[in-house]
């Protein structure tokens, strides 16, 4: 597996791209709290989950898609410090994607393919959840540059 960190040019771009769709979608999320993102991003995946994609005209529901996991990945970053970074998993044929990772890299969540899992009902909807894990003793220490993902590992204790 090899990093490439983003640059803060990168980064807005993906913060503008998500923004952009997700004001379209619900224009209330302007002067969101980062608690109130993770809650908005998890909501529209369970919904999607459960039969009721989001609708706007023009937007693609791939675009939907990352929008919500680059929203998601955002408050991740702010409230953990974490980062953005480009993984090619080349035991994988080169897969390239985004993802954020912990500082020392012993986690990482990988964003898209957790929302998509979840749309698709491979996995529980944990946007919120995987907040709430990171920095407590759910999630066991890992070694540093291990790029341990978490998602799989979480579970919710109380149901929806």
């Amino acid at each position: 597996m090899t990093e490439e960190l983003l640059e803060n040019v990168q980064i807005e771009k993906l913060h503008t791209f998500a923004q952009d769709i997700r004001l379209v979608l619900n224009p209330e999320t302007k002067n969101s709290s980062s608690e109130e993102l993770l809650i908005w991003a998890d909501s529209v995946t369970y919904d999607w989950q459960k039969g009721k994609p989001p609708k706007a005209e023009g937007i693609e529901s791939k675009e939907f898609e990352y929008a919500i996991a680059i929203t998601w990945a955002e408050q991740i970053v702010k409230r953990h410090n974490w980062l953005w970074v480009k993984l090619t998993l080349h035991d994988t044929e080169d897969w390239e994607t985004l993802a954020i990772v912990s500082a020392d890299r012993s986690l990482m969540i990988l964003p898209s393919a957790s929302v998509r899992e979840s749309i698709k009902g491979d996995t529980e909807v944990l946007i919120a959840a995987s907040n709430n894990a990171i920095g407590s003793s759910v999630i066991p220490k890992f070694a540093p540059n291990s790029y341990t993902s978490i998602m799989h590992g979480i579970k919710r204790i109380l149901p929806r």
